[in-house]
């Protein structure tokens, strides 16, 4: 029989950043795959995002399959912790410092600024990339979440 505590279990505020980093990186892994296959057709390497996105959610995955016995440890949830941060740094310098894009049709590399950019940049894109803004959500909860697992005071006996 299905016992309540069992459903609390799953749903307790150790184990919901660990989801929120298996969600964000199977996003990264859904974005990321394809292209790297779609680089690898055309021969062109000419954005990192897709092979660091990829390598990092299959990095994340393995780590906590081999030490799934230790979830609830500093040290696992410090290292999720430190890709999700490298992630939303990672994708606000994207936006600020410009990027370059993939033309697939031609192949070609073509180099995309953005004049006076702001954080403003960065709120627009996710303004219209539902995707990113899904990722970012996600990366940006499990981060607040695993800073408050890791640094919440310990009840003395």
């Amino acid at each position: 029989m299905l016992r309540l505590s069992k459903i609390k279990q799953q749903f307790a505020l150790p184990l919901f950043p660990l989801y929120l980093t298996l969600l964000a990186s199977g996003l990264h892994f859904y974005w990321g795959a394809p292209r790297i296959l779609l680089y690898y057709q055309s021969g062109v390497f000419s954005d990192w995002r897709p092979y660091a996105l990829t390598i990092s959610a299959v990095t994340i995955w393995v780590v906590l399959f081999i030490f799934r016995d230790r979830a609830f440890s500093n040290r696992i949830y410090f290292f999720c912790l430190s890709l999700m941060s490298i992630h939303i740094v990672g994708y606000c310098m994207w936006h600020i410092f410009g990027h370059p894009i993939f033309d697939p049709i031609t192949g070609n590399l073509l180099f995309h600024p953005h004049p006076g950019t702001t954080f403003l940049t960065i709120l627009e894109h996710l303004q219209y990339d539902q995707f990113a803004l899904a990722s970012i959500i996600f990366e940006l909860s499990s981060v607040i979440l695993f800073l408050y697992l890791i640094f919440k005071p310990v009840p003395s006996k």
